[in-house]
């Protein structure tokens, strides 16, 4: 009998086209042990449709709640609204059998700042690149200020909880203008900006999966863009980012770090971390519970070079889901 699959994809996130991208590889990639029977869209203002009719999101709770058992659903939805825990709470309420992880993996590993200062404080050796925080509270003096205090020549800018390096971008420290120019347009889009130390190095992405029963990394990828870091441009314009799988120094103390993350986060299914090395220190940048499917994506590549097919690890992914112990949260007590 063929496992039944249902993809929810799309979404209001600025991540909407990566997510139809990941879309079509699995639709079209999966051999025959697999039947797609739902596809479900969110367009980008959050209107459903499934398999082409309008549904409201009641509707489709109510559908899902009576599928469940016979449906799996692949959670395809990048970033805001689907990666950030919101439709995992949803999941988690009716009970729903999907790739979800928890709302507490999800929303820390959505954002940034968060991850990092759970990493910082928790695994060793393991550097984070020095961060400052913005809210829209901050004026332009103490934004300045802020920037004064990174001892570098260089700083990044980005989003807290955007993905796909959206309005990500390198200055100069004392571009100030420019800076706060940028950070006024990040924050139409996410209630916290960053602004990192700029630090030269290599970077490398290592994805973890729930692989016959244990977990398992990935070949990783040293990931060379055109552009001075991997940018938005560099991720998803085909020919602007090289990527190789050659024999490194610090291969094994990443691959055991990416484990540690894995755990540490609590994540069942799947996970793609990404890292910097400069000067023989590694320095975590963030992990993606949901990494891109497209061809040109780290991830199928990755699965590619380990002889593994897509059909193969969503077999995998479904049983790691499915045998995921759940918390029992029925508790009967009275407050006398």
């Amino acid at each position: 009998m063929k496992m039944k699959i249902g993809i929810i994809y799309g979404g209001r996130s600025t991540e909407h086209d990566a997510s139809l991208k990941s879309k079509e590889n699995f639709e079209f990639n999966l051999d025959n042990r697999f039947e797609i029977v739902e596809l479900i869209f969110i367009d980008r203002i959050g209107k459903i449709k499934l398999n082409g009719a309008r549904k409201t999101i009641g509707q489709l709770i109510d559908h899902i709640n009576n599928n469940n058992k016979e449906v799996f659903y692949l959670n395809l939805l990048h970033g805001q609204e689907g990666e950030d825990g919101s439709w995992c709470g949803l999941f988690d309420i009716i009970d729903g059998r999907g790739s979800f992880e928890s709302v507490n993996t999800s929303s820390i590993l959505m954002n940034k700042y968060e991850q990092s200062l759970v990493v910082k404080y928790t695994i060793k050796n393991l550097m984070i690149p020095y961060t400052i925080i913005l809210n829209k509270a901050n004026n332009d003096k103490e934004i300045i200020k802020k920037i004064n205090s990174i001892n570098s020549d260089y700083v990044m800018v980005k989003p807290n909880t955007m993905g796909a390096s959206h309005f990500t971008g390198k200055f100069k420290k004392n571009e100030y203008n420019k800076i706060l120019e940028f950070v006024k347009k990040i924050f139409e889009y996410d209630n916290n900006v960053l602004i990192q130390e700029f630090i030269f190095g290599e970077e490398y992405t290592c994805g973890v999966i729930n692989y016959k029963n244990k977990l398992k990394t990935l070949p990783i990828i040293h990931v060379q863009s055109k552009a001075e870091f991997l940018d938005h441009k560099s991720k998803h314009i085909y020919g602007n980012t090289k990527c190789d799988f050659e024999y490194f120094e610090k291969r094994e103390e990443l691959e055991e770090k990416s484990i540690k993350l894995f755990k540490l986060f609590n994540i069942i299914g799947m996970c793609r971390f990404d890292f910097l090395i400069s000067n023989g220190n590694i320095y975590y940048l963030e992990g993606n519970l949901i990494p891109g499917f497209s061809n040109e994506s780290a991830f199928p590549m990755m699965l590619k070079k380990d002889n593994i097919t897509l059909s193969d690890f969503l077999i995998d992914l479904i049983k790691s889901y499915d045998l995921a112990e759940k918390n029992n949260k029925y508790l009967p007590y009275r407050i006398d």
